[in-house]
């Protein structure tokens, strides 16, 4: 029998464990844990604040990156359940689904890095901070979701205080979302210079999120690990969320007068 089962216990791990079974309720996944920790973060309701795009003169609102994102994961969840419908007719019960709060909470949270004044904020940040670890939008998400957004720490001895540092070492782990979450915002599997040549933006991860990005790939791929090596990184979820980018920006962004 052909196994499709697209998730294994490994894409369910946090960097932080949940005692049991990672949710108090059972009807809840771990997936849609995750997709209600980036609704209802700060960091989501910013994207409100940033431009996606200015209007015309038929226009009467703002476009933000937060209506983009909206959009974006209407699209990305269309798509997974096409797929799921088309897989699931040419396999029956054999096929395994993708999780469409899992398509869902990577979608919304695809551009949570990403600074006002669309690719051209991203430029400035980036020729200012060449010299110190750069700055990229998708590297920027993954810090955020990581590291920055206040919800879990790593604990430190015996102390269960919300501390975010001790003796030198950063115990943040951001939302404490599964690495399969976390994959799928992993859009460029590329380790971004710590001291670039020159302003010219590069895309991929910072370099001090290089131990939580091995974490993700060992938690992901499991024993494909060393088969996989030399392979771009790309989880379906991520690829289905970057199409759906694509779409709702052709779409809606380029029609825009």
């Amino acid at each position: 029998m052909v196994n499709l089962s697209f998730y294994h216990p490994g894409d369910f791990t946090r960097l932080v464990e949940i005692p049991g079974s990672g949710s108090p309720e059972e009807y809840r996944s771990a997936f849609r844990r995750d997709y209600a920790r980036i609704v209802h973060t700060p960091a989501f309701r910013r994207l409100q604040r940033k431009t996606q795009l200015f209007p015309g003169d038929e226009s009467d609102f703002f476009r933000n990156r937060m209506t983009h994102s909206l959009e974006v994961a209407q699209i990305a969840k269309s798509i997974a359940i096409r797929l799921n419908y088309l897989v699931g007719e040419q396999y029956g019960e054999r096929a395994g689904t993708i999780d469409t709060d899992l398509v869902e909470l990577v979608s919304l949270a695809h551009d949570l890095g990403h600074p006002p004044f669309g690719h051209t904020g991203e430029y400035a940040l980036q020729e200012k901070m060449h010299h110190f670890g750069g700055f990229e939008g998708n590297a920027q998400t993954l810090r955020i979701l990581s590291r920055l957004e206040k919800r879990q720490t790593i604990q430190h001895g015996s102390n269960p205080d919300f501390t975010e540092f001790s003796d030198g070492v950063d115990l943040r782990a951001g939302l404490n979302l599964c690495f399969r979450s976390l994959a799928g915002v992993l859009k460029y599997d590329n380790q971004i210079p710590l001291i670039a040549d020159g302003p010219k933006l590069i895309k991929g991860y910072y370099s001090s999120e290089e131990q939580i990005v091995s974490k993700i790939k060992q938690a992901v791929l499991g024993e494909r690990m060393e088969s996989h090596s030399g392979a771009p990184f790309k989880v379906i979820e991520m690829q289905i969320m970057d199409l759906a980018d694509d779409i709702a920006y052709s779409t809606y962004d380029l029609r825009m007068p």
